[in-house]
């Protein structure tokens, strides 16, 4: 078996047989004897092959941080009404609150995450506003059992901080 090496040493194919000579930068060796060897290994300055290093773990902290903003900020659907949850809009929401619970005749024209636009009285909004806080402080507990777990090794890979996410 030979392998292409390319000017940095990596290793760019591999062959059964020699399929002739090739141009410089890149040479053929006798790799008959490597176990394993596979493209992306690499060949030292005194002809040792080596494989690739591991990848690097992910930071599943910074993973499931990230998770649980996304999550936050995805949106929600209120009694029919597609919400955003951005932050601009929360800010919005919080103030048509205070506007409803100041004035309980207190309505609006809502625009809603699908382009729609939604009738809301008082009382609606303040449960829009629930909902919101319950999904943003829903998205903070679980953040933080998963980060209890990855601190422990319970949960070792972004699928299982997904999974803790559903």
């Amino acid at each position: 078996m030979f392998a292409m090496i390319d000017e940095s040493g990596r290793v760019c194919e591999l062959f059964q047989d020699s399929p002739g000579a090739w141009p410089p930068p890149q040479r053929l060796v006798d790799v008959s004897g490597v176990e394993g060897i596979a493209e992306n290994w690499t060949m030292d300055d005194v002809g040792t092959f080596h494989p690739p290093p591991a990848p690097l773990p992910v930071d599943l902290l910074a993973y499931a941080a990230d998770k649980r903003w996304r999550i936050e900020v995805g949106g929600i659907t209120v009694s029919g009404v597609p919400v955003e949850t951005d932050d601009r809009s929360k800010i919005m929401i919080m103030g048509a609150r205070v506007a409803a619970e100041a004035d309980p005749e207190w309505s609006t024209i809502w625009h809603g995450a699908d382009g729609g636009t939604y009738p809301i009285d008082a009382a609606a909004m303040i449960g829009i506003s629930d909902a919101v806080e319950s999904h943003v402080n829903r998205g903070f507990g679980t953040f933080a059992k998963v980060k209890t777990q990855i601190e422990s090794g319970e949960i070792k890979t972004a699928a299982e901080v997904d999974a803790a996410f559903n």
